[in-house]
């Protein structure tokens, strides 16, 4: 026994000290964020906790985004980020982050435009937040407004983020 009636962690089995470390995993959420919270607690390596992982038949959650919109950037939601979107000169909405643009059909749907944006922004700011959200996400379609005719949708966090890896 250690000092004062308590274990070490040198007493302890490897296979105890694995288990631990993927139980940690399992509580934090079984997520990326739950990973990295994991890998920096216990100072070990991406390919070591992958491995006691795989071990003990766990599996790293897929952190998706709605289809619904909420004024904040897709494509940084999919990076676990909150990236506000603005008002642009060209009447689109902006992410201050990644130019990715969308084209908001108010209440109805707002599309991911297929091209980004150039940073040129309106004097007076609007963020998208701000306003009333809870658009459908859907792709741009056509080049002419509304942008997606005949009306497609995005129905999984899967279809959004495919859609959005095309985008230069």
């Amino acid at each position: 026994m250690g000092d004062g009636g308590y274990i070490s962690d040198e007493e302890l089995s490897p296979e105890f000290l694995e288990f631990e470390k993927y139980m940690s995993f399992i509580n934090f959420g079984s997520t990326n964020e739950a990973f990295d919270i994991t890998k920096n607690t216990f100072e070990i390596s991406d390919e070591e906790l992958k491995r006691i992982i795989k071990k003990y038949g766990g599996n790293i959650k897929r952190v998706g985004i709605s289809n619904m919109w909420d004024g904040y950037c897709p494509e940084s939601l999919l990076k676990k980020e909150q990236v506000r979107m603005r008002l642009n000169k060209d009447d689109f909405y902006e992410s201050e982050a990644t130019g990715l643009q969308m084209a908001v059909l108010s209440g109805v749907q707002a599309i991911i435009l297929n091209f980004r944006g150039t940073g040129d922004f309106r004097s007076k700011v609007s963020f998208a937040d701000e306003i009333e959200n809870g658009e459908i996400l859907s792709p741009q379609n056509t080049e002419n407004p509304p942008f997606n005719y005949p009306t497609k949708v995005f129905r999984t966090s899967e279809q959004i983020e495919n859609y959005i890896k095309t985008i230069e």
